[in-house]
This record gives C-alpha cells, structure tokens and sequence, in this order.
C-alpha cells in the first residue's frame, strides 16, 4: 500500500496478513493520512478512531499472552476459535470482535456475523465457531 502521514515524505509499506498497528501518543490537532492500494489484490481492513484520546476505564492487569498490541487507550488480542466449538470472551472496555475470516461466526447476540460486532463495557461475548476449520479472531477493546 501506499501510505502518507501529513507532512512526511510517502512511503510504500508491505502488510502482513493480520497486521495490527496504530498510533499511539495523540496530538492536539487530528491525525491525518492517506493511502492507496497499489496491489492487484484487495486490501480488507478495519481501523478504530479514539475520538477523546483520554481512556475512560483502566488497563485490565495483567494483559494475557494473546495481547499482540497494546496502549493506554486500547489493546488487541488474537485468539483461534477452534472447529465446533465455543468460546466466551471476557473485557472491561467496549469491545469489537472482529473475524478474520471468510467464514461467518455466530455469537449470543446475533445469530451470524461475517466481519465484525460490537459489545459494550462488560457485556457478555459468546461467539460459536459452526464450522470445521478454525477461525482467527482479533479483539479491539477500547478504555
């Protein structure tokens, strides 16, 4: 993708598959930047703005070992939802289920979601995986 941050120089950066970045420290004014799919593929992604940039809740202690990223403001968790089977996902934040598959999942809330969901602060998330194949899964929870 092609990718500029107001003010710098662009730049061509390559993405893994189920990248997850952000930034981190807010400024006073708006972040702003532009990008471009510069690649014969598709490109399927899913940002979240923090529109106060001050975290309403305290960081869960301690953070588990799915975290794959993590601030003050929010943090990212990666988890496989095996074949057949359940899980239930706990959080204190609001929280985003996002699936990272092409295969839909089930939760207690709606009965399928292909994407992504949204929870509020401590509502229950069970997602259900009807599938054979695992699912990878992200959760954004935002404080």
């Amino acid at each position: 993708m092609w990718l500029q941050d107001k003010g710098e120089q662009s730049r061509i950066v390559n993405l893994p598959t189920h990248y997850a970045g952000g930034k981190f420290k807010l400024s006073e004014g708006p972040f702003t930047h532009r990008f471009a799919n510069i690649d014969i593929k598709d490109i399927r992604f899913f940002t979240i703005d923090h529109k106060t940039g001050v975290a309403r809740n305290p960081v869960p202690t301690p953070l588990t070992s799915d975290n794959i990223l993590n601030s003050e403001l929010f943090t990212i968790r990666m988890l496989n939802l095996a074949p057949l089977s359940s899980m239930k996902i706990t959080h204190k934040g609001t929280a985003i289920l996002l699936n990272l598959a092409d295969i839909p999942l089930n939760t207690s809330k709606e009965s399928q979601f292909e994407y992504w969901t949204r929870y509020d602060r401590d509502e229950p998330v069970q997602v259900h995986n009807l599938s054979k194949d695992t699912i990878p899964c992200a959760v954004f929870e935002i404080y």
